[in-house]
Parts: C-alpha cells; sequence; structure tokens
C-alpha cells in the first residue's frame, strides 16, 4: 500500500497537471504551483521557483519567507543545479560547500530543475525544510514529475518564452505582425516610431506633473509597454533596411567603445 507522502505527491501532481494545462501566464503557474506544494506539504519551510534570466537565477513566486533575489550559475544549492541541470537533495545545509543561508532557519533543502523543450534548465523548483534530512529519494521522484509538467507547460508559454529572446528572435516576431504597404516600408514604421516615443514622453511628463516626478509601479509598467510598441517599431524599420537588431546593437556598442578609446562619449555626430 503507498504511504501517506506517495499518495499526497500523486493527487498533487494531477492537480498540478490540471492547475496549469493550456495556461499563458508564466508568473501565475509558478505561483498556482508553489501555493498547491505549500498546501499538501505544511510542513515545508519554503517553497519557489528561481528563473533563468541572463544565464543566473532571478527570484520568481514562492510561498514563505523573504529570500534572495538573485543567485548566480553555480553558486548556493539553487545555482549548483542550474549549472549541472541535475536535482540536488541537501540533508543539512551547513554541510554544503558555498551554501548561500537566505534564511538561518533552513536546514535541509531540495532543488529540482525545471527544463524547457530543448531539455535546458529555464527554472529551478527550491524547497527547504526548518528540520534536517527531511527530503529522500521519494520526494525528488515526485518532484522531478512535477517540475517536468511546469517545464512542458512553461516551454510553451508565450509569457516565459518572452524572457529569453534575443534581440534577433523578438524582431523575427515582431515583424512577422507587421501589416503596412509594401511601398511605405521604412516609411510607416518611422512615422508609428515618432508617435509611440511621443507615448512615452507624454506619461513621463504626467508623472513630473502630477504626481511631482514619484514613479510608482503602475507608472513603471504603463511606460514599459510603450515602450515595447517602440521596439516593434525599430524591429520593423530594422527589418525594412534590411538589419538584424542584433546587428545594429553590436554596431552600436563597438562605436560607443571606440568614442571611449578616444575619449569622446560626450559630444555630437557619429563619427567623432
Amino acid at each position: 500500500m503507498a504511504n501517506n507522502k506517495t499518495v499526497r505527491y500523486q493527487t498533487l501532481a494531477k492537480e498540478i497537471h490540471s492547475l496549469i494545462d493550456g495556461i499563458d501566464n508564466w508568473t501565475g503557474m509558478e505561483a498556482n504551483v508553489s501555493a498547491a506544494i505549500k498546501s499538501a506539504f505544511p510542513e515545508f519551510f519554503w517553497v519557489g521557483f528561481y528563473n533563468v534570466v541572463d544565464n543566473a537565477l532571478q527570484l520568481g513566486p514562492f510561498q514563505g519567507e523573504i529570500a534572495c533575489y538573485h543567485i548566480k550559475k553555480g553558486k548556493g544549492v539553487c545555482g549548483t543545479s542550474f549549472e549541472r541541470n541535475e536535482s540536488i537533495l541537501v540533508p543539512d545545509v551547513d554541510q554544503f560547500p558555498g551554501h548561500i543561508a537566505c534564511s538561518s532557519l533552513s536546514r535541509s533543502e531540495i532543488v529540482v530543475p525545471v527544463r524547457g523543450n530543448d531539455n535546458e534548465v529555464i527554472a529551478v523548483l527550491d524547497i527547504d525544510s526548518t528540520e534536517l534530512n527531511a527530503f529522500d529519494s521519494d520526494d525528488q521522484f515526485y518532484l522531478e514529475q512535477i517540475c517536468n509538467i511546469v517545464g512542458n507547460a512553461l516551454g510553451g508559454c508565450y509569457q516565459y518564452r518572452k524572457l529569453s529572446l534575443t534581440l534577433d528572435e523578438y524582431q523575427k516576431t515582431a515583424v512577422s505582425t507587421a501589416i503596412y504597404p509594401h511601398d511605405m516600408a521604412i516609411i510607416y514604421p518611422t512615422i508609428g516610431l515618432a508617435g509611440e516615443t511621443g507615448e512615452v514622453a507624454e506619461k513621463i511628463k504626467k508623472v513630473i506633473r502630477d504626481k511631482n516626478r514619484q514613479f510608482d509601479m503602475t507608472d513603471k509598467q504603463e511606460i514599459a509597454l510603450e515602450l515595447g510598441d517602440v521596439l516593434w517599431y525599430l524591429a520593423a524599420i530594422a527589418n525594412d533596411m534590411d538589419y538584424s537588431l542584433g546587428k545594429i546593437a553590436d554596431m552600436n556598442v563597438n562605436k560607443l567603445a571606440m568614442r571611449a578609446e578616444k575619449d569622446k562619449i560626450h559630444g555630437r555626430g557619429d563619427h567623432r
């Protein structure tokens, strides 16, 4: 007969699959998965995700006390799991070399990688306990199953894919939505760029005028959305000129490097 922990994990896996199947909201998915695990196993001290961003781990949704925002690849239990692309079970965190103590109450830990469609790590699931030796091979087996479910869902989630897009990948996606006459190439997106840049300036102006230059999270989010529209038009202009955004970025970085070498960062004109 299956023990109580096995039954809880089997029920939890089914619940999570049903909970996130077809959902296109990576933050919501991770939040609900964290909550579901914590609800099924209230004895767990901390349950949450760290997402891979720019080859490092950034704090995602979690259940528990405050946590570290940023973990480098190869650092601590989470960073090591990311680097090795494998689960790590730690009976005593004090015995793990380089353990990052986000909370002094944590005594044992298990970290399981979440893999995307290409089998690369896109996140890690981190679970801590206030007890020593709280996790065993059964926990690892079922948590890996759960992370496979999460990975399959996140791998097909548009909002998650946006986190790891290169400039060229973004441009390819962006221009696939472009609808304007061929004879308006360059011209149409340039006019649009001017309009969207004005929208950014207008929103910032209102914060300066009405809020004494105090930008709250809503203001920043609205400005970020307008900046996304600016980026779309930049991608379209570059595409119309047969340039990739990545190439333009490289050209700009090289130009700035040359100016720095000449001590001519300040001034006017491209050729200085």
